[in-house]
C-alpha cells in the first residue's frame, strides 16, 4: 500500500519523503538505496549555481554548499 503524505504536513521533516522513496526503490541494488532526505525550502537555480540552462545538477556547488549536511549522513545497511 502507498504511504500516505501526512494532511497537515508542508514535508517539513525527511520523514514522509524518505519512506516514499524507499518504498518505491524498493527492488534496487543496496548500493542504490536512499538513506537520507533533507527538504530544502530555497530552490535550486541556474542563478545561484546549482543547475545548468539544461536543468543539469552541478554537484561540485551543491557538495561545497552543503557539505556539512553531507557529512553528517551514515547509511547503514
Amino acid at each position: 500500500m502507498p504511504t500516505e503524505a501526512p494532511e497537515d504536513s508542508l514535508f517539513d521533516s525527511g520523514d514522509f519523503l524518505l519512506a516514499r522513496a524507499q518504498e518505491l526503490m524498493r527492488r534496487f541494488p543496496g548500493f542504490a538505496m536512499i538513506c537520507a532526505i533533507t527538504p530544502l525550502n530555497d530552490p535550486w537555480t541556474v542563478n545561484k549555481g546549482f543547475i545548468t540552462p539544461t536543468l543539469k545538477p552541478q554537484r561540485k556547488r551543491i557538495l561545497e554548499a552543503f557539505a556539512e549536511q553531507v557529512e553528517g549522513i551514515a547509511c547503514h545497511q
